[in-house]
């Protein structure tokens, strides 16, 4: 039978090149690992821009919000005022009106508690 033998010498080459070829193995997967980080980097950042865009968008939307809330409110009190003005004016020119005053008190009464419905 052919037996197969090894040298001391040749049994420590042959741990080394195991070894070597563990370690090249090893470093070519660190290199691969770096080259796939650097391709997602891009991403990664474009993600973290994106995100920060969105909540400022958010953020603004919001604000839209608020000075449309504001606006009608604005637009609300405008129209109270003058009908307000209205009354008065008749009031002034022919003495009578008395009735529009008396609508026009309630109006802004009711603007000042917050149920008006003109």
């Amino acid at each position: 039978m052919n037996q197969i033998v090894f040298t001391p010498q040749e049994f420590i080459e042959t741990i080394l090149y195991i070894c070597g070829a563990i370690v090249s193995i090893s470093a070519a997967s660190v290199i691969v690992m770096n080259i796939i980080r650097r391709m997602k980097q891009p991403n990664v950042l474009q993600n973290e821009r994106l995100e920060a865009i969105e909540n400022k968008l958010k953020l603004h939307e919001m604000y839209l919000s608020n000075d449309k809330e504001q606006l009608e409110d604005l637009k609300l009190a405008t129209k109270v005022q003058i009908k307000a003005t209205q009354a008065l004016l008749s009031h002034g020119i022919d003495g009578d009106a008395v009735n529009e005053m008396k609508m026009a008190k309630q109006a802004i009464s009711d603007y000042i508690d917050g149920k008006v419905f003109l």
